[in-house]
C-alpha cells in the first residue's frame, strides 16, 4: 500500500512538476513565492519528500523529481486538470473559481471518481446541440 502523503506535499509535487514541464529548475525561494510559503516551509517539506524518495535535493541548488516522485505528480497534475475542466466545461464555473476549487477538492478524490468525471464529460460532449444548449442555459441559469 503506497503511504499517504499531505495535501500540502502534493501541492509541492504538481508545483515541481509543472515548473519543470515548462523547462525552469524548481528552487526554494520560487517554490516559496509560487506556493505562498516561508523559504523555511519549503526547506522542511522538500526534507519530507526526500526522504520519501520523491524529490532530490543538494544544498542550495535545483530540486528534481524522482522517477517515483513524477509518477506521483503526474497523477495528482491529471486528477487537478480533469476536475478544473469537469468544472470549466461542463458545469461553467468561473475560471478562477474552478481552479481554485478544483486544486481544493483534487486531495478528496479517489482516481476512481475523478476518472468517472473524466467519462462523463466526454458522453455529455457527444449529446445532440439542442441537449447541450439545454443543459447550457439550465446551468447558466
Amino acid at each position: 500500500m503506497r503511504e499517504k502523503i499531505t495535501r500540502a506535499l502534493e501541492d509541492y509535487l504538481e508545483y515541481i512538476l509543472m515548473m519543470e514541464l515548462g523547462g525552469k529548475e524548481a528552487r526554494t525561494n520560487e517554490l516559496a513565492q509560487g506556493l505562498g510559503v516561508s523559504p523555511p516551509s519549503v526547506v522542511e517539506a522538500i526534507k519530507r519528500l526526500e526522504e520519501r524518495g520523491l524529490v532530490n535535493h543538494e544544498n542550495y541548488g535545483a530540486i528534481k523529481l524522482t522517477s517515483k516522485g513524477r509518477s506521483l505528480a503526474e497523477k495528482i497534475y491529471r486528477k487537478h486538470k480533469i476536475l478544473v475542466d469537469f468544472l470549466k466545461d461542463v458545469l461553467r464555473v468561473k475560471p478562477e473559481v474552478a481552479e481554485e476549487e478544483g486544486c481544493s477538492i483534487e486531495h478528496s478524490l479517489s482516481e476512481e471518481t475523478v476518472n468517472k468525471l473524466a467519462i462523463l464529460k466526454e458522453f455529455l460532449k457527444e449529446l445532440p446541440q439542442p441537449f447541450r444548449n439545454e443543459l447550457s442555459k439550465k446551468l447558466e441559469g
